[in-house]
């Protein structure tokens, strides 16, 4: 087998020579972890693409009790989702508990509400003399990065280290195939003939699936790459209404209401919002996130559409209605919901 990365130095004067540089560590090239956290705070698309940082060295926990806790988080960041991104970093070789430590931050975060995450991004901003009005960065992070209460609830993790051992990778598979967002980051450090020095970063897990790399040809003979599965919307049926009905958020949940009472009549953004309480950037950030929801197939729909219809108005205002058959659907999934709840 090849190794997994091969790095040579080329001499631009005889091109057809390559010379190979063995990988070294970090500790060797007398770099610390605190080196290591800063190339990631500078350069947060390590964590995954669009991700934005909130905090590092986040130490400020406290028990039910009261009680001091004495863990500090390497980086806090957002990501596009509107999901935290908890990273573990480890200058060397990932001690066989790191997994552990890491969902033990995952677990703290997933408490934190979306005022204390501005609180944490404006509190850092504010350490390279930047004023950050926390108002302000909610409506972003609500708006440009669809944060709701729900998504903060469900973080990811990424570990990063230069090697990790089985008993990390094998509770890592166990945790993604039951729905932890889960990944491992690995590194590796150079050092050039003239005393110089690199580093890449490379996803080590999740590795790609055969469906990644498959090519196929659609019926005009052009080739097209096939994505891990092919939805098709189905329409609107009572199961998939009961699935909305437990798994929406407010902003869903409060429109299909208005809509099923308003027998047929159309319902404005404006009448959502005051019937939820929510915001503009709210309002606007949840219909996103019911859009990612429906096209993510853990989720268990076969839907990728929402159920109601949108006709926009001048000005750019959004109206909506749904049909007599989907708001009579609607109603019954929403007695059947309320059925369950009582009897648990």
């Amino acid at each position: 087998m090849t190794a997994e990365e091969l790095m040579f130095t080329i001499d631009p004067t005889h091109k057809k020579s390559a010379t190979a540089l063995p990988a070294t560590e970090l500790a060797k090239m007398q770099y610390t972890e605190r080196d290591l956290q800063e190339w990631v705070l500078a350069h947060p698309q390590i964590l995954g693409e669009g991700a934005m940082v909130i905090a590092s060295e986040v130490g400020t926990w406290q028990s039910s009790a009261g009680t001091s806790v004495k863990d500090r988080l390497d980086v806090l960041a957002l990501g596009p989702d509107g999901r935290l991104i908890v990273a573990e970093l480890k200058r060397g070789h990932a001690p066989h508990t790191v997994h552990m430590q890491a969902l033990n931050y995952a677990a703290m975060v997933a408490a934190l509400s979306v005022e204390q995450v501005a609180q944490l991004y404006v509190s850092r901003q504010k350490t390279f003399g930047v004023t950050v009005e926390i108002e302000a960065f909610i409506d972003t992070m609500e708006t440009q990065y669809l944060v709701t209460s729900a998504t903060l609830k469900n973080p990811r993790v990424v570990m990063i280290a230069s090697s990790f051992p089985p008993a990390v990778t094998s509770t890592t598979v166990w945790l993604k195939e039951r729905g932890v967002d889960v990944s491992l980051i690995k590194f590796v450090p150079y050092e050039f003939p003239d005393g110089s020095h690199a580093v890449s970063f490379s996803r080590f897990f999740p590795i790609p699936t055969l469906e990644e790399f498959r090519i196929t040809f659609d019926s005009g003979g052009t080739q097209v790459a096939q994505p891990d599965s092919v939805m098709v919307s189905v329409a609107w049926d009572l199961p998939a209404m009961r699935n909305l009905v437990a798994l929406g958020n407010p902003t869903t949940l409060a429109l299909l209401d208005l809509l099923a009472a308003a027998d047929g009549e159309s319902v404005s953004a404006a009448d959502v919002m005051e019937s939820a309480g929510l915001t503009t950037g709210q309002f606007r950030g949840q219909l996103a996130g019911l859009t990612m929801m429906l096209k993510n197939q853990k989720y268990g729909f076969a839907q990728i559409a929402a159920p109601w219809d949108i006709t926009w108005l001048p000005g750019g205002f959004a109206s909506y209605s749904l049909s007599p058959e989907l708001a009579e659907l609607w109603k019954a999934a929403r007695v059947a919901g309320q059925s369950a709840g009582d009897a648990s």
